[in-house]
């Protein structure tokens, strides 16, 4: 196109009755320049060819090899040589970002098998299990990848979204102080230990501990939290100790030593602060998406619960003076 617009530059000749003058005559070259670059631009506009790319790069022909150097070819095999080269060595070395996910996640969505209910329908030490909240309907599950704030053995826990029984959620009791074998009955009073499976790579448990001064930064505002936690080598501090209740606030004297009965609503009580584990409805975003936070805080009702309403909704009287929990509070052992 550029030769096309120079190509016909010749010198006219000005008509006869046109006087030139001296003084202008140095003007005269300069404005036909002028001229011919704009002729030139004019037809590069019309042809709507970009400058940082050959017609043909545009056309995507394969007619110019990179070594004729002409737009950005060289630019471009020297580019794509990088990338590949960078890629082989980062899928040898498994740098690779998939490949970072996969092993930070594969062990935790292994598939897991649930133990099954013996006939009397009670929970034993041993069985593998899903706790679920009665509140936001999702099971108590670990995010191995996250850390808890100034705590490198601490993972957070959530309440996931899916039905999926994978490591993650999967949980077994032990007794806490070990006087119970596995394979007994879980009674209702007992200090258990919530322990985590050892497909996930590290040994670990529930556990929890009263909010203090050093933990800058929670899940909750507010809220004591709960985690899984490393189980040390020696003694097993008091922090992993629970408790399983019965829903009723009324029964839970009775009940006292009695089994455990699987899909039934239960409180989860942590031994050191006498708080219940709580799953919410607050989002919390994590490796596996958005998932609801968990805390150890009792969650009551607002009103006062006297005795009348108590009577007028089938309930017998509570004698403790103490509130019944809500929702938030209540959880079910799932077996399979």
């Amino acid at each position: 196109v550029l030769l096309i617009a120079v190509a016909p530059h010749r010198h006219i000749a000005p008509p006869p009755h046109a006087a030139l003058d001296p003084e202008d005559a140095d003007t005269v070259e300069p404005v036909r320049c002028v001229a011919a670059f704009s002729f030139a631009s004019s037809l590069l506009a019309m042809s709507g060819v970009s400058m940082l790319y050959t017609p043909q790069q545009m056309r995507g022909s394969a007619k110019f090899r990179p070594n004729t150097l002409l737009g950005n070819w060289n630019e471009d095999r020297a580019e794509d040589e990088y990338r590949l080269a960078t890629y082989v060595e980062e899928k040898e070395t498994q740098m690779l970002a998939s490949a970072k996910v996969s092993q930070r996640l594969g062990g935790q969505l292994a598939p897991a098998a649930l133990s099954t209910a013996g006939p009397d329908g009670g929970l034993r030490y041993g069985d593998t299990f899903q706790l679920r909240s009665c509140a936001n309907r999702g099971c108590l599950a670990v995010s191995m990848g996250q850390r808890m704030p100034a705590a490198e053995d601490r993972h957070p826990v959530f309440c996931t979204n899916g039905d999926s029984v994978v490591s993650r959620c999967a949980l077994r009791l032990e007794s806490f102080d070990g006087s119970v074998a596995a394979g007994e009955p879980v009674c209702y009073g007992q200090k258990v230990m919530i322990r985590f499976l050892d497909e996930l790579g590290e040994q670990g448990a529930l556990a929890s501990e009263p909010a203090n001064a050093g933990v800058f930064g929670t899940q909750l505002t507010n809220k004591q939290e709960t985690y899984f936690q490393q189980l040390p080598s020696g003694k097993i501090p008091y922090s992993f100790a629970w408790q399983v209740h019965p829903a009723g606030v009324e029964h839970r004297l009775v009940q006292q030593g009695q089994p455990v009965t699987v899909h039934e609503p239960c409180a989860i009580v942590h031994c050191y602060t006498n708080k219940r584990l709580a799953g919410t409805g607050v989002p919390l975003p994590n490796d596996f998406g958005t998932e609801l936070a968990v805390c150890v805080h009792t969650f009551t009702h607002i009103t006062k619960i006297h005795a009348i309403s108590r009577e007028r909704g089938g309930l017998p009287h509570s004698g403790f003076g103490s509130r019944p929990e809500s929702d938030e509070n209540l959880w079910d052992f799932v077996l399979g």
